[in-house]
């Protein structure tokens, strides 16, 4: 059973996208971006906390122009050219740049170590689809540049729209459809920090939408009211947070109703047609950390 609202004009355009014939997303992982898209509308600016190297999520659930990604692990801008340089190869040649050797190394024949760096390489760049997020351990043994780079190829990027640039902060520029539409310029700012520096700080403003997928550190009532007021100052009216799951299942209703608890003067909780839930668990089941999302809108 697919769900009774799910839009079969959604899963067609997964079938046609490349970044499911890619092997980037799952056609449920693209229907589930979609339908929040199709829910919530368009936001050209997004700040986006714990982003790593993932940047379709956001794309297609926000289509925006501008992201400012918060991590404390950003990437280096010329390693980040090094890895774009290697575009034809960076998802097939595990030596094209530089890794972490795997442990394995120095008791097999050159050979043999070649074919599992290989298999090792396609099993953690799977592991993208897999879990629906990149996991620590692929981003430290690539690096972040390089998973970047996959992320950008997969999504179906022309290489030759990339620029890069390290002012404030180390930003890349391409060309990129959203389904169904025409290319547009889009902006990703990487800032090495935390999202509780952004907000006690206050460096942006006229912020349209706050996504962290990978759940919110507000596990304690201090951190939660600290973080969403803050993030509350900076959301413009008619914006929108959208928040992942946690690891543990047994603390979802615990969180989520403190963050509700906090943001229930400014915000109203975004319904979301949960027909969408169950055709993702088809891929993922439980836990739902890494892609189920739940929001709330500012009056």
């Amino acid at each position: 059973m697919k769900g009774n609202n799910i839009d079969e004009s959604l899963i067609s355009k997964a079938r046609n996208s490349d970044i499911v014939n890619n092997g980037l997303l799952s056609v449920p992982q693209f229907v589930y971006c979609l339908a929040w898209n199709l829910h919530v509308g368009d936001f050209d600016k997004v700040v986006a906390g714990a982003i790593g190297p993932g940047l379709v999520d956001i794309l297609l659930t926000l289509n925006p122009y501008e992201i400012y990604g918060i991590d404390i692990n950003s990437p280096n801008k010329e390693r980040l050219d090094e890895a774009l340089a290697k575009w034809d190869v960076i998802d097939s040649d595990p030596d094209c740049l530089p890794h972490e050797d795997l442990i394995i190394k120095n008791h097999m024949s050159p050979e043999s170590y070649s074919n599992i760096l290989n298999e090792t390489l396609r099993r953690d760049f799977s592991h993208r689809r897999e879990c629906g997020y990149w996991r620590i351990d692929n981003i430290h043994r690539w690096s972040i540049e390089r998973c970047i780079a996959f992320e950008l190829k997969k999504i179906g990027v022309n290489p030759n729209t990339l620029r890069t640039s390290d002012n404030d902060y180390v930003t890349i520029e391409f060309d990129w459809a959203f389904p169904d539409e025409e290319m547009k310029r889009r902006k990703v700012y990487f800032v090495p920090s935390k999202i509780h520096d952004i907000t006690d700080n206050k460096m942006f403003t006229d912020i349209s939408c706050y996504y962290e997928k990978s759940s919110m550190d507000c596990t304690t009532p201090f951190d939660s009211r600290r973080l969403l007021a803050g993030l509350s100052d900076i959301i413009n009216p008619n914006g929108i947070i959208l928040i992942g799951r946690t690891e543990n299942p047994d603390e979802d209703a615990e969180v989520e109703a403190m963050n509700s608890k906090v943001l229930e003067k400014s915000f109203k909780r975004i319904d979301f047609d949960y027909s969408y839930t169950i055709y993702m668990e088809r891929t993922f089941r439980k836990p739902r950390y890494g892609w189920e999302l739940y929001g709330f809108k500012k009056n």
